[in-house]
Protein backbone atom coordinates (compact mmCIF):
# COMPACT_ATOMS: atom_id res chain seq x y z
CA UNK A 1 0.00 0.00 0.00
CA UNK A 2 1.38 3.34 -1.02
CA UNK A 3 2.00 5.88 1.95
CA UNK A 4 -0.36 8.41 2.37
CA UNK A 5 0.71 11.53 3.46
CA UNK A 6 0.01 13.80 6.31
CA UNK A 7 -3.58 14.82 6.29
CA UNK A 8 -3.35 18.83 7.88
CA UNK A 9 -6.26 19.71 10.04
CA UNK A 10 -8.38 22.72 9.08
CA UNK A 11 -10.53 24.89 11.60
CA UNK A 12 -13.70 25.84 10.36
CA UNK A 13 -13.67 29.70 8.84
CA UNK A 14 -15.69 32.41 10.30
CA UNK A 15 -17.94 33.64 7.54
CA UNK A 16 -17.13 37.03 6.59
CA UNK A 17 -19.75 39.06 5.05
CA UNK A 18 -17.79 41.04 2.18
CA UNK A 19 -20.08 42.63 -0.46
CA UNK A 20 -19.03 43.25 -3.94
CA UNK A 21 -18.72 46.87 -3.19
CA UNK A 22 -16.72 46.30 -0.03
CA UNK A 23 -14.51 44.41 -2.43
CA UNK A 24 -14.40 46.79 -5.09
CA UNK A 25 -13.74 50.18 -2.45
CA UNK A 26 -10.78 47.60 -0.65
CA UNK A 27 -8.96 47.05 -4.46
CA UNK A 28 -7.78 50.79 -3.85
CA UNK A 29 -4.01 50.91 -2.73
CA UNK A 30 -2.34 54.06 -1.46
CA UNK A 31 0.12 54.44 -4.57
CA UNK A 32 1.91 57.47 -2.99
CA UNK A 33 1.18 60.45 -0.48
CA UNK A 34 3.06 63.24 -0.42
CA UNK A 35 3.06 66.17 2.37
CA UNK A 36 2.62 69.56 1.63
CA UNK A 37 2.76 73.00 3.51
CA UNK A 38 -0.62 73.82 5.16
CA UNK A 39 -3.64 72.43 5.08
CA UNK A 40 -5.12 70.58 1.57
CA UNK A 41 -7.83 73.02 0.73
CA UNK A 42 -8.76 71.20 -2.54
CA UNK A 43 -7.84 68.02 -5.17
CA UNK A 44 -8.84 67.62 -8.42
CA UNK A 45 -8.17 65.51 -11.49
CA UNK A 46 -7.65 66.25 -14.80
CA UNK A 47 -11.39 64.35 -16.52
CA UNK A 48 -9.19 63.37 -19.40
CA UNK A 49 -5.97 61.69 -19.70
CA UNK A 50 -3.71 60.78 -18.29
CA UNK A 51 -5.66 62.79 -15.27
CA UNK A 52 -3.12 64.84 -13.47
CA UNK A 53 -3.73 65.79 -10.22
CA UNK A 54 -4.09 69.67 -8.87
CA UNK A 55 -3.29 70.04 -5.49
CA UNK A 56 -4.32 73.06 -3.29
CA UNK A 57 -2.40 73.83 -0.62
CA UNK A 58 -2.00 76.91 1.22
CA UNK A 59 0.42 79.47 -1.12
CA UNK A 60 0.66 77.61 -3.50
CA UNK A 61 -1.39 74.75 -6.23
CA UNK A 62 1.01 71.77 -7.20
CA UNK A 63 0.09 70.13 -10.22
CA UNK A 64 1.50 66.22 -10.45
CA UNK A 65 2.44 64.53 -13.54
CA UNK A 66 1.17 61.62 -12.78
CA UNK A 67 0.50 59.04 -9.92
CA UNK A 68 4.15 59.53 -8.62
CA UNK A 69 3.86 62.51 -7.46
CA UNK A 70 6.29 64.58 -10.23
CA UNK A 71 5.69 68.10 -10.00
CA UNK A 72 5.66 69.75 -13.71
CA UNK A 73 4.09 73.35 -12.40
CA UNK A 74 4.64 74.77 -9.74
CA UNK A 75 2.53 78.23 -9.36
CA UNK A 76 4.07 81.19 -7.93
CA UNK A 77 3.67 81.92 -4.46
CA UNK A 78 0.61 84.17 -3.25
CA UNK A 79 0.80 85.42 0.06
CA UNK A 80 -3.00 85.44 0.60
CA UNK A 81 -3.00 81.99 -0.04
CA UNK A 82 -5.50 79.27 -2.73
CA UNK A 83 -8.48 77.71 -1.92
CA UNK A 84 -9.76 76.29 -4.80
CA UNK A 85 -8.16 74.95 -7.93
CA UNK A 86 -10.37 73.29 -11.02
CA UNK A 87 -10.14 71.68 -14.21
CA UNK A 88 -11.68 72.41 -17.47
CA UNK A 89 -13.07 68.88 -19.17
CA UNK A 90 -11.00 69.26 -21.91
CA UNK A 91 -7.88 69.08 -19.39
CA UNK A 92 -6.02 72.35 -20.88
CA UNK A 93 -7.14 74.73 -18.47
CA UNK A 94 -7.34 75.40 -14.60
CA UNK A 95 -8.98 77.87 -13.01
CA UNK A 96 -8.34 79.26 -9.33
CA UNK A 97 -9.79 81.12 -6.06
CA UNK A 98 -7.94 82.87 -3.62
CA UNK A 99 -8.01 84.79 -0.62
CA UNK A 100 -7.58 87.79 -3.41
CA UNK A 101 -10.58 88.75 -4.74
CA UNK A 102 -9.67 87.72 -8.41
CA UNK A 103 -10.28 84.40 -10.07
CA UNK A 104 -7.26 83.31 -12.68
CA UNK A 105 -6.96 80.95 -15.32
CA UNK A 106 -4.29 79.01 -16.19
CA UNK A 107 -3.05 76.75 -18.49
CA UNK A 108 -1.19 73.72 -17.63
CA UNK A 109 2.71 75.46 -18.25
CA UNK A 110 1.99 78.05 -15.51
CA UNK A 111 1.08 81.01 -17.55
CA UNK A 112 -2.19 83.45 -16.42
CA UNK A 113 -4.37 83.49 -19.47
CA UNK A 114 -7.01 85.74 -18.21
CA UNK A 115 -7.47 87.54 -14.43
CA UNK A 116 -11.43 88.28 -13.93
CA UNK A 117 -12.03 90.72 -11.20
CA UNK A 118 -15.12 91.28 -9.40
CA UNK A 119 -15.38 90.35 -6.21
CA UNK A 120 -14.58 92.36 -3.21
CA UNK A 121 -13.56 89.35 -0.60
CA UNK A 122 -12.19 85.92 -1.03
CA UNK A 123 -12.80 83.18 -3.55
CA UNK A 124 -13.46 79.75 -1.92
CA UNK A 125 -15.11 78.03 -5.17
CA UNK A 126 -14.29 77.87 -9.02
CA UNK A 127 -15.39 75.83 -11.74
CA UNK A 128 -15.60 75.63 -15.59
CA UNK A 129 -19.05 76.09 -16.92
CA UNK A 130 -20.34 73.07 -19.00
CA UNK A 131 -19.60 75.28 -22.29
CA UNK A 132 -15.96 75.72 -21.52
CA UNK A 133 -15.86 79.63 -22.31
CA UNK A 134 -17.83 80.80 -19.06
CA UNK A 135 -16.33 79.98 -15.43
CA UNK A 136 -18.50 80.62 -11.61
CA UNK A 137 -17.18 81.77 -8.94
CA UNK A 138 -18.21 81.85 -4.65
CA UNK A 139 -16.92 84.70 -2.99
CA UNK A 140 -17.15 85.82 0.92
CA UNK A 141 -18.72 88.69 -0.44
CA UNK A 142 -21.76 86.64 -0.24
CA UNK A 143 -22.61 86.41 -4.39
CA UNK A 144 -21.43 84.29 -6.79
CA UNK A 145 -20.57 85.60 -10.36
CA UNK A 146 -20.90 83.81 -14.06
CA UNK A 147 -17.91 85.13 -16.13
CA UNK A 148 -16.58 84.71 -19.56
CA UNK A 149 -13.07 83.91 -20.39
CA UNK A 150 -12.53 85.42 -24.12
CA UNK A 151 -13.87 89.02 -22.70
CA UNK A 152 -13.08 88.73 -19.30
CA UNK A 153 -16.41 90.30 -18.50
CA UNK A 154 -18.66 89.59 -15.37
CA UNK A 155 -21.55 87.93 -17.31
CA UNK A 156 -24.44 87.38 -14.27
CA UNK A 157 -24.22 88.03 -10.18
CA UNK A 158 -26.37 86.09 -8.59
CA UNK A 159 -27.08 87.70 -5.04
CA UNK A 160 -29.17 86.64 -2.28
CA UNK A 161 -27.83 85.21 -0.16
CA UNK A 162 -26.97 86.75 3.38
CA UNK A 163 -23.46 85.17 4.29
CA UNK A 164 -20.69 83.85 2.93
CA UNK A 165 -20.68 81.08 -0.34
CA UNK A 166 -18.73 79.12 0.31
CA UNK A 167 -20.03 76.05 -1.94
CA UNK A 168 -21.41 75.42 -5.33
CA UNK A 169 -21.25 74.72 -9.23
CA UNK A 170 -22.48 74.65 -12.60
CA UNK A 171 -25.42 71.61 -13.56
CA UNK A 172 -22.58 68.86 -15.43
CA UNK A 173 -25.38 69.03 -18.59
CA UNK A 174 -26.72 73.02 -18.73
CA UNK A 175 -24.83 75.78 -17.99
CA UNK A 176 -27.50 78.04 -17.24
CA UNK A 177 -28.29 76.06 -14.06
CA UNK A 178 -26.21 76.87 -11.10
CA UNK A 179 -26.55 76.12 -7.64
CA UNK A 180 -24.82 77.65 -4.60
CA UNK A 181 -24.31 76.95 -0.91
CA UNK A 182 -23.86 79.46 1.95
CA UNK A 183 -23.48 80.07 5.70
CA UNK A 184 -26.35 81.40 5.89
CA UNK A 185 -28.46 77.30 6.04
CA UNK A 186 -29.54 77.45 2.66
CA UNK A 187 -28.90 76.23 -0.88
CA UNK A 188 -30.19 78.86 -3.71
CA UNK A 189 -31.03 77.20 -7.43
CA UNK A 190 -30.47 79.85 -10.31
CA UNK A 191 -31.31 80.36 -13.83
CA UNK A 192 -28.76 82.64 -15.44
CA UNK A 193 -31.61 82.94 -18.29
CA UNK A 194 -34.14 84.64 -16.14
CA UNK A 195 -34.60 88.25 -15.99
CA UNK A 196 -32.04 89.65 -13.47
CA UNK A 197 -30.83 85.99 -12.76
CA UNK A 198 -33.07 85.30 -9.86
CA UNK A 199 -33.31 82.48 -7.29
CA UNK A 200 -35.89 80.21 -8.49
CA UNK A 201 -35.66 77.74 -5.70
CA UNK A 202 -34.06 77.35 -2.02
CA UNK A 203 -33.35 74.54 -0.19
CA UNK A 204 -32.99 75.42 4.05
CA UNK A 205 -31.04 73.59 6.27
CA UNK A 206 -30.15 73.63 9.71
CA UNK A 207 -26.52 73.80 9.56
CA UNK A 208 -23.94 76.01 7.51
CA UNK A 209 -23.87 74.66 3.76
CA UNK A 210 -19.96 73.43 3.29
CA UNK A 211 -20.56 71.33 -0.33
CA UNK A 212 -22.99 70.65 -3.18
CA UNK A 213 -23.03 68.15 -5.76
CA UNK A 214 -24.42 67.78 -8.94
CA UNK A 215 -25.83 64.40 -9.63
CA UNK A 216 -23.76 63.59 -13.13
CA UNK A 217 -26.82 61.80 -14.99
CA UNK A 218 -29.68 63.34 -13.18
CA UNK A 219 -31.17 66.58 -11.37
CA UNK A 220 -30.90 65.82 -7.98
CA UNK A 221 -28.59 67.34 -5.70
CA UNK A 222 -26.20 66.25 -2.98
CA UNK A 223 -25.76 68.58 0.00
CA UNK A 224 -23.42 68.44 2.80
CA UNK A 225 -24.31 70.61 6.51
CA UNK A 226 -22.99 70.23 9.42
CA UNK A 227 -22.25 65.82 9.96
CA UNK A 228 -25.70 65.52 7.35
CA UNK A 229 -25.81 64.69 4.22
CA UNK A 230 -29.17 65.76 2.18
CA UNK A 231 -30.10 64.94 -1.49
CA UNK A 232 -32.65 67.21 -2.81
CA UNK A 233 -35.01 66.63 -6.14
CA UNK A 234 -34.63 69.96 -7.90
CA UNK A 235 -37.15 69.57 -10.26
CA UNK A 236 -40.16 67.85 -8.81
CA UNK A 237 -40.05 70.59 -6.12
CA UNK A 238 -42.10 68.75 -3.68
CA UNK A 239 -42.07 66.00 -1.02
CA UNK A 240 -40.61 62.82 -1.82
CA UNK A 241 -39.25 59.51 0.04
CA UNK A 242 -36.56 57.49 -1.73
CA UNK A 243 -37.54 53.55 -0.75
CA UNK A 244 -36.09 52.17 2.03
CA UNK A 245 -35.00 55.67 2.98
CA UNK A 246 -35.66 56.99 6.41
CA UNK A 247 -37.46 60.04 6.61
CA UNK A 248 -35.85 63.50 7.20
CA UNK A 249 -38.12 64.22 10.72
CA UNK A 250 -36.23 67.41 11.39
CA UNK A 251 -38.17 68.80 8.68
CA UNK A 252 -41.55 67.79 9.44
CA UNK A 253 -42.20 70.98 11.99
CA UNK A 254 -41.78 73.56 8.87
CA UNK A 255 -44.64 75.12 7.41
CA UNK A 256 -44.21 75.85 3.56
CA UNK A 257 -41.31 73.93 3.10
CA UNK A 258 -39.62 71.74 0.80
CA UNK A 259 -38.44 68.45 2.23
CA UNK A 260 -35.00 66.32 0.89
CA UNK A 261 -35.89 62.63 -0.77
CA UNK A 262 -33.16 61.66 1.73
CA UNK A 263 -31.16 62.96 4.41
CA UNK A 264 -28.87 60.92 6.96
CA UNK A 265 -26.48 61.86 9.61
CA UNK A 266 -23.23 58.83 9.43
CA UNK A 267 -20.18 61.34 9.92
CA UNK A 268 -19.15 62.72 13.58
CA UNK A 269 -18.21 65.46 12.25
CA UNK A 270 -19.06 68.39 9.86
CA UNK A 271 -18.32 67.26 6.28
CA UNK A 272 -16.24 69.08 4.15
CA UNK A 273 -16.42 67.42 0.50
CA UNK A 274 -18.39 65.49 -1.57
CA UNK A 275 -18.33 63.91 -5.07
CA UNK A 276 -20.35 61.57 -7.43
CA UNK A 277 -18.64 58.95 -9.20
CA UNK A 278 -19.01 59.18 -13.17
CA UNK A 279 -22.28 57.03 -13.38
CA UNK A 280 -23.57 58.38 -10.39
CA UNK A 281 -23.83 54.82 -8.60
CA UNK A 282 -21.99 56.07 -5.23
CA UNK A 283 -21.59 58.81 -3.62
CA UNK A 284 -18.05 59.95 -1.38
CA UNK A 285 -18.00 62.25 1.72
CA UNK A 286 -15.29 63.26 3.35
CA UNK A 287 -15.70 64.51 6.70
CA UNK A 288 -13.28 66.14 9.58
CA UNK A 289 -13.85 62.46 11.63
CA UNK A 290 -10.89 61.24 8.81
CA UNK A 291 -13.39 59.35 7.36
CA UNK A 292 -14.35 58.81 4.02
CA UNK A 293 -17.69 57.20 3.13
CA UNK A 294 -19.57 55.87 0.25
CA UNK A 295 -23.07 55.33 -0.59
CA UNK A 296 -25.04 53.42 -2.90
CA UNK A 297 -27.52 55.68 -4.65
CA UNK A 298 -30.09 53.14 -5.00
CA UNK A 299 -30.99 53.93 -1.37
CA UNK A 300 -28.17 56.13 0.01
CA UNK A 301 -27.13 53.46 2.59
CA UNK A 302 -23.10 52.90 3.52
CA UNK A 303 -21.73 50.43 1.54
CA UNK A 304 -17.94 51.19 2.92
CA UNK A 305 -15.90 53.37 4.99
CA UNK A 306 -11.96 54.37 4.38
CA UNK A 307 -9.99 55.76 7.58
CA UNK A 308 -7.54 58.52 7.16
CA UNK A 309 -4.88 59.59 9.80
CA UNK A 310 -6.01 62.63 9.71
CA UNK A 311 -9.10 64.94 9.02
CA UNK A 312 -10.90 64.76 5.38
CA UNK A 313 -10.75 68.25 4.11
CA UNK A 314 -11.15 67.43 0.17
CA UNK A 315 -11.81 64.14 -2.26
CA UNK A 316 -11.62 63.53 -5.44
CA UNK A 317 -12.31 60.54 -8.03
CA UNK A 318 -11.30 60.41 -11.26
CA UNK A 319 -13.89 59.93 -14.07
CA UNK A 320 -12.51 56.05 -14.64
CA UNK A 321 -12.79 55.46 -10.90
CA UNK A 322 -9.19 53.80 -11.06
CA UNK A 323 -8.00 57.19 -9.31
CA UNK A 324 -8.86 58.71 -5.61
CA UNK A 325 -7.28 61.10 -4.54
CA UNK A 326 -7.83 62.75 -0.49
CA UNK A 327 -6.29 66.26 0.69
CA UNK A 328 -6.16 66.19 4.51
CA UNK A 329 -5.60 69.24 6.75
CA UNK A 330 -2.28 67.86 8.01
CA UNK A 331 -1.47 68.54 4.44
CA UNK A 332 -0.79 65.26 3.17
CA UNK A 333 -2.15 64.55 0.12
CA UNK A 334 -3.05 60.49 -0.63
CA UNK A 335 -3.21 58.69 -3.64
CA UNK A 336 -5.23 55.31 -3.72
CA UNK A 337 -5.15 53.60 -7.72
CA UNK A 338 -7.54 50.64 -8.11
CA UNK A 339 -5.06 48.29 -10.44
CA UNK A 340 -6.76 46.61 -13.30
CA UNK A 341 -4.20 43.73 -14.81
CA UNK A 342 -0.47 42.74 -14.33
CA UNK A 343 1.88 45.64 -13.79
CA UNK A 344 5.37 46.53 -15.18
CA UNK A 345 7.42 49.44 -14.55
CA UNK A 346 8.02 51.58 -17.98
CA UNK A 347 10.31 54.55 -19.43
CA UNK A 348 8.31 58.37 -18.09
CA UNK A 349 7.82 59.43 -22.14
CA UNK A 350 5.26 56.30 -22.31
CA UNK A 351 2.56 58.05 -19.79
CA UNK A 352 1.34 60.34 -22.60
CA UNK A 353 0.17 57.70 -23.94
CA UNK A 354 -1.23 55.31 -22.34
CA UNK A 355 -3.93 55.93 -19.76
CA UNK A 356 -2.54 53.85 -16.60
CA UNK A 357 -1.70 54.48 -13.47
CA UNK A 358 1.64 56.10 -13.60
CA UNK A 359 4.71 54.60 -13.52
CA UNK A 360 2.50 51.48 -15.10
CA UNK A 361 1.37 49.99 -17.73
CA UNK A 362 -0.85 47.15 -18.25
CA UNK A 363 0.84 43.84 -19.51
CA UNK A 364 -0.55 43.62 -23.21
CA UNK A 365 -0.84 40.11 -24.79
CA UNK A 366 2.45 38.46 -26.14
CA UNK A 367 2.86 39.29 -29.70
CA UNK A 368 4.86 36.36 -30.65
CA UNK A 369 2.04 33.38 -30.26
CA UNK A 370 3.46 31.49 -32.71
CA UNK A 371 6.21 30.89 -30.22
CA UNK A 372 3.48 28.94 -27.85
CA UNK A 373 2.01 26.62 -30.95
CA UNK A 374 4.03 23.48 -29.63
CA UNK A 375 2.90 23.86 -26.25
CA UNK A 376 -0.39 25.08 -26.70
CA UNK A 377 -1.43 22.80 -30.00
CA UNK A 378 -4.50 20.04 -28.98
CA UNK A 379 -3.69 16.46 -29.81
CA UNK A 380 -5.43 14.81 -32.92
CA UNK A 381 -7.44 11.81 -32.84
CA UNK A 382 -4.86 9.88 -35.27
CA UNK A 383 -2.02 10.71 -32.54
CA UNK A 384 -0.78 8.53 -30.04
CA UNK A 385 -1.12 10.17 -26.66
CA UNK A 386 1.51 9.37 -23.82
CA UNK A 387 0.52 10.12 -20.18
CA UNK A 388 2.82 11.94 -18.00
CA UNK A 389 3.34 10.33 -14.78
CA UNK A 390 2.85 13.35 -11.91
CA UNK A 391 4.24 12.36 -8.76
CA UNK A 392 3.40 13.48 -6.03
CA UNK A 393 5.36 15.78 -4.15
CA UNK A 394 5.89 15.51 -0.52
CA UNK A 395 6.40 17.55 2.35
CA UNK A 396 9.99 16.95 4.70
CA UNK A 397 7.68 15.94 7.68
CA UNK A 398 6.19 13.11 5.25
CA UNK A 399 9.06 12.16 3.70
CA UNK A 400 9.91 11.84 7.33
CA UNK A 401 7.12 10.05 8.81
CA UNK A 402 7.81 7.46 5.48
CA UNK A 403 10.49 6.72 6.75
CA UNK A 404 9.47 6.17 10.73
CA UNK A 405 11.81 9.03 12.07
CA UNK A 406 9.05 10.17 13.99
CA UNK A 407 11.74 12.46 16.35
CA UNK A 408 12.64 13.98 12.89
CA UNK A 409 9.30 14.75 11.65
CA UNK A 410 8.06 16.52 14.62
CA UNK A 411 11.52 18.65 14.65
CA UNK A 412 11.35 19.65 11.37
CA UNK A 413 7.56 20.81 11.59
CA UNK A 414 8.40 22.05 14.44
CA UNK A 415 11.27 24.30 12.80
CA UNK A 416 8.73 25.51 10.51
CA UNK A 417 6.64 27.21 12.86
CA UNK A 418 9.60 28.84 14.53
CA UNK A 419 11.03 30.20 11.41
CA UNK A 420 7.25 31.33 9.62
CA UNK A 421 6.09 34.08 8.66
CA UNK A 422 2.99 36.04 10.99
CA UNK A 423 0.76 34.85 8.06
CA UNK A 424 1.44 31.32 7.88
CA UNK A 425 2.03 30.79 11.32
CA UNK A 426 -1.26 29.60 11.96
CA UNK A 427 -1.26 27.12 9.27
CA UNK A 428 1.97 25.80 10.78
CA UNK A 429 1.24 25.02 14.16
CA UNK A 430 -2.04 23.05 12.86
CA UNK A 431 0.23 21.12 10.57
CA UNK A 432 2.46 20.32 14.09
CA UNK A 433 -0.93 19.73 15.78
CA UNK A 434 -2.08 16.91 12.78
CA UNK A 435 1.34 15.36 13.27
CA UNK A 436 1.02 15.06 17.06
CA UNK A 437 -2.03 13.28 16.23
CA UNK A 438 -0.85 11.24 13.71
CA UNK A 439 2.24 10.06 15.79
CA UNK A 440 -0.61 9.34 18.74
CA UNK A 441 -2.55 7.10 16.60
CA UNK A 442 0.99 5.29 15.42
CA UNK A 443 1.75 5.26 19.74
CA UNK A 444 5.06 6.99 18.14
CA UNK A 445 4.54 10.08 19.99
CA UNK A 446 6.42 8.76 22.60
CA UNK A 447 9.59 7.91 20.56
CA UNK A 448 9.07 11.27 19.10
CA UNK A 449 10.01 12.46 22.61
CA UNK A 450 12.60 10.65 23.82
CA UNK A 451 16.24 11.64 23.86
CA UNK A 452 16.09 15.00 22.89
CA UNK A 453 18.52 17.38 24.50
CA UNK A 454 17.91 20.41 26.20
CA UNK A 455 16.80 22.89 22.98
CA UNK A 456 15.11 20.18 21.53
CA UNK A 457 13.14 19.75 23.95
CA UNK A 458 12.75 23.53 24.82
CA UNK A 459 10.99 23.73 21.36
CA UNK A 460 8.60 21.01 22.20
CA UNK A 461 7.93 22.68 25.20
CA UNK A 462 7.63 26.17 23.78
CA UNK A 463 5.62 24.91 21.39
CA UNK A 464 2.86 23.11 23.92
CA UNK A 465 2.97 26.54 25.95
CA UNK A 466 1.49 28.45 22.93
CA UNK A 467 -1.76 26.72 22.54
CA UNK A 468 -1.97 24.85 25.69
CA UNK A 469 -4.98 27.19 26.14
CA UNK A 470 -6.45 26.53 23.06
CA UNK A 471 -9.77 24.56 23.98
CA UNK A 472 -10.00 22.80 20.44
CA UNK A 473 -6.25 21.62 21.46
CA UNK A 474 -6.05 21.27 25.27
CA UNK A 475 -6.55 17.68 25.49
CA UNK A 476 -3.72 16.74 23.21
CA UNK A 477 -1.23 19.25 24.46
CA UNK A 478 -2.23 17.89 28.37
CA UNK A 479 -1.26 14.23 26.68
CA UNK A 480 2.24 15.74 25.59
CA UNK A 481 3.05 17.63 28.57
CA UNK A 482 2.11 14.26 30.62
CA UNK A 483 4.52 12.18 28.42
CA UNK A 484 7.12 14.37 28.74
CA UNK A 485 6.83 14.87 32.73
CA UNK A 486 6.84 10.65 32.80
CA UNK A 487 10.15 10.87 30.64
CA UNK A 488 12.14 13.84 31.66
CA UNK A 489 11.21 13.88 35.25
CA UNK A 490 14.26 12.68 36.76
CA UNK A 491 16.31 15.53 34.90
CA UNK A 492 14.10 18.63 34.64
CA UNK A 493 15.83 20.36 37.57
CA UNK A 494 18.91 19.71 35.67
CA UNK A 495 17.87 22.39 33.54
CA UNK A 496 16.83 26.15 34.49
CA UNK A 497 15.39 26.72 31.32
CA UNK A 498 13.27 23.69 31.05
CA UNK A 499 11.42 23.85 34.50
CA UNK A 500 11.04 27.48 33.91
CA UNK A 501 8.78 26.16 31.03
CA UNK A 502 7.51 23.33 32.39
CA UNK A 503 6.23 25.71 35.37
CA UNK A 504 4.83 27.98 33.38
CA UNK A 505 3.00 24.83 31.33
CA UNK A 506 1.49 23.65 34.78
CA UNK A 507 0.47 27.14 36.10
CA UNK A 508 -1.94 27.25 32.55
CA UNK A 509 -2.88 23.59 33.10
CA UNK A 510 -4.49 24.37 36.72
CA UNK A 511 -5.99 27.58 35.30
CA UNK A 512 -7.55 25.42 32.56
CA UNK A 513 -8.58 23.07 35.66
CA UNK A 514 -10.32 25.87 37.93
CA UNK A 515 -12.44 27.20 34.67
CA UNK A 516 -13.45 24.00 34.27
CA UNK A 517 -14.67 23.57 37.63
CA UNK A 518 -16.21 27.33 37.75
CA UNK A 519 -17.89 26.47 34.29
CA UNK A 520 -19.33 23.59 35.97
CA UNK A 521 -20.89 25.51 38.68
CA UNK A 522 -22.23 27.93 36.19
CA UNK A 523 -23.90 25.07 34.74
CA UNK A 524 -25.23 23.29 37.84
CA UNK A 525 -27.06 26.81 38.33
CA UNK A 526 -28.33 27.20 34.70
CA UNK A 527 -29.66 23.56 34.78
CA UNK A 528 -31.70 24.25 38.20
CA UNK A 529 -32.83 27.43 36.25
CA UNK A 530 -33.64 25.47 33.06
CA UNK A 531 -35.55 22.91 35.44
CA UNK A 532 -37.18 24.70 38.02
CA UNK A 533 -38.57 27.29 34.18
CA UNK A 534 -40.15 23.71 33.32
CA UNK A 535 -41.73 22.72 36.20
CA UNK A 536 -43.50 25.95 35.92
CA UNK A 537 -44.17 25.79 32.61
CA UNK A 538 -45.58 22.24 32.73
CA UNK A 539 -47.25 23.97 36.19
CA UNK A 540 -49.29 26.57 33.90
CA UNK A 541 -50.06 24.33 31.40
CA UNK A 542 -51.89 21.56 33.58
CA UNK A 543 -53.88 24.66 35.18
CA UNK A 544 -55.03 25.82 31.70
CA UNK A 545 -56.17 22.75 30.47
CA UNK A 546 -58.13 21.76 33.87
CA UNK A 547 -59.12 25.31 33.88
CA UNK A 548 -62.55 24.65 31.39
CA UNK A 549 -63.49 21.20 33.35
CA UNK A 550 -63.96 23.02 36.25
CA UNK A 551 -65.83 25.72 35.10
CA UNK A 552 -67.82 23.27 33.31
CA UNK A 553 -68.47 21.82 36.79
CA UNK A 554 -69.88 24.80 39.21
CA UNK A 555 -72.08 25.97 36.37
CA UNK A 556 -74.04 22.59 36.54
Amino acid sequence: MAFQPLERKFLPQRALDVTPEQNYWNSFELKSSKTHFGQVKCVDISPTAPHWIAVTAYDRVVIYEDYGFESITLESKLQDGYNCTRWRSDGKLLVTGANHPDVKVWDTRGTINRKLKGHKAPIHEVSFLPNKVQVFSASDDMNAKTWDIATGDCLATLQGHKDYVRSGGPHPSHSHLIATGSYDKCVCLWDTRTEGTRCVAKFPHQASVEAVSWHPVGSLLAVAAGNSIFVWDTIAGRSQKLEDAPTASIFDGWENAQKPLFSCCNHQKAIASLTYDENGSSLLTGGLDTFVKVFNTTNYSVVHTLPYPAPVQSIALSPNSRLLVVGMTDGKAAINVRYLGVKREVAKNELDIYDAPGGYLYEPPPKHQWRRRAIETEPTENDIRIEEIHRARLEPYDMKLRKFQYQKALDVALKAVQESPPQLLEENRLTVISLMEELFRRNGLRIALHRRNEEQLLGVLNFVDSVLLDSRFCSLMTTVLELIMHIYSGVVKLSPRVEAVMHACLAKVQSQVDSMREMAVVEGMLDCLIQANQIQREHREALRTSAPIEGKATLA
